[in-house]
């Protein structure tokens, strides 16, 4: 609240402003055997008209920042209220679901490597029997370009043979043939599987990677709110 400030005309003739002050009780009850001179006294101070204009400015100054300063204070208080607010909506309903989803996360995941495993696995052992067959087929091509040189080497060293061993030995090449033939489906059908298991092993790993990205992700994210 501001002061009051007075107008006093000095024995000179030139006006100034006087501040009045208030003596506390103690000081007026230490004196009051004084001489009446001193009651008399004049209880204010003498202050100029531009010093005045000067404390004037400078309380409205002070009052301003401190009209400010409550306000401040005020909207603090309200954003406290509502950080804390949000707070606690933020450790009681999303930390939970967050936490939730990261256990479904990891389980998932964990279920996801066992199932690779176990493609893996299997994967290895068609591979391995891909390899087999595709031995004995080469073994059984070796086999048939001999048989085929036996032929023609019997026909041109046999020409007197009948006609019946003849026939013998085409329907031994033909069945060789066959076998072959047949062989080679079966090692192509093998390795369709395979080529099949192979794809399946790549996509899970895709997913489990993805999988895996989102679950750092939501690791991250607890541990810049200090959950974790």
């Amino acid at each position: 609240m501001s002061r009051k400030y007075y107008i006093e005309t000095t024995h000179t003739g030139r006006k100034q402003w006087v501040l009045p002050l208030k003596r506390s009780h103690s000081h007026s009850h230490h004196h009051h055997h004084h001489s009446h001179h001193h009651g008399t006294e004049k209880e204010y101070y003498k202050v100029a008209c531009g010093e005045w204009e000067r404390l004037v400015e400078k309380e409205q100054e002070l009052e301003k920042s401190n009209r400010a300063l409550v306000l401040e204070r005020d909207t603090l208080k309200v954003a406290l209220a509502n950080s804390q607010g949000d707070t606690h909506q933020y450790k009681t309903v999303v930390v939970p679901q967050l936490q939730e989803q990261l256990a479904i996360l990891r389980s998932e995941n964990h279920s996801l490597r066992r199932y690779i495993d176990d493609v893996g696995d299997r994967s290895s052992k068609y591979y391995q029997e891909v390899e087999r067959l595709e031995g004995k087929v080469k073994k059984f091509e070796c086999l048939t370009g001999e048989l085929r040189e036996e032929n023609a080497d019997l026909k041109a060293r046999v020409k007197a043979l009948s006609k019946q061993l003849e026939q013998s030995l085409t329907r031994r090449v033909a069945d060789l043939k066959k076998e072959l033939d047949e062989e080679k489906g079966h090692c192509n059908s093998l390795h369709t599987k395979w080529k099949e298991l192979r794809d399946r092993y790549t996509d899970t790993l895709n997913v489990l990677d993805a999988r895996t990205r989102k679950m750092e992700a939501y690791e991250d994210i607890l541990i810049r709110r200090g959950i974790i």
